[in-house]
């Protein structure tokens, strides 16, 4: 039976996932900081949380 070798990156993959998130927080809130509607922050956070 032959082992399947995955590629080194995929052990980095959910560590990358998030920093991407934490990316995509970071240019979402920039954009409008006074804003009272945290929906989009928070379904971001947890769809990056979710994926990786």
């Amino acid at each position: 039976m032959a082992v399947l070798e995955l590629p080194e990156w995929t052990a980095l993959a959910p560590a990358l996932i998030l920093a991407g998130t934490a990316l995509v927080l970071f240019l979402l809130d920039s954009i409008n900081p006074r804003s009272t509607n945290r929906a989009l922050l928070a379904g971001t956070a947890v769809a990056g949380s979710l994926s990786s």
